[in-house]
């Protein structure tokens, strides 16, 4: 078994069988990556696999399981529902910058402390 299988599994359950099948291939996937890295590797043309096969499955991912989601959710979310979940989406997005801003700003007033 591998990582993805309960991944898998519980596509299949909830009837994801689009879903499924992707993260099937992608599993056949990153074995084909895994040995590639690993042949790379004992060329001496790269040291570092995991980066290189975590960068694979990321765009991998955004390529063809993202698109997906998306086509999933909005054939399954109700306009409205949809609607009010990108409203509080930005909202959070928007507190998570101003946060963000409001901790930077006081890293720097300490700092300036510092140097005075």
């Amino acid at each position: 078994a591998t990582a993805l299988a309960p991944w898998i599994e519980l596509a299949s359950t909830c009837e994801f069988e689009q879903l499924a099948e992707l993260l099937k291939s992608l599993d056949i996937q990153v074995t084909k990556w895994r040995l590639d890295a690993t042949e790379k590797a004992m060329r001496g043309q790269s040291l570092d696999m995991r980066t290189a096969i975590i960068e694979k499955v990321n765009q991998w991912f955004s390529l063809n399981v993202e698109p997906l989601i998306c086509e999933l959710r909005q054939s399954s979310v109700r306009p409205e529902v949809l609607q009010e979940s990108m409203r509080l989406k930005k909202i959070a997005k928007y507190d998570r910058a101003v946060i963000v801003g409001r901790a930077a700003s006081e890293r720097l007033a300490a700092r300036a402390q510092l140097e005075f």
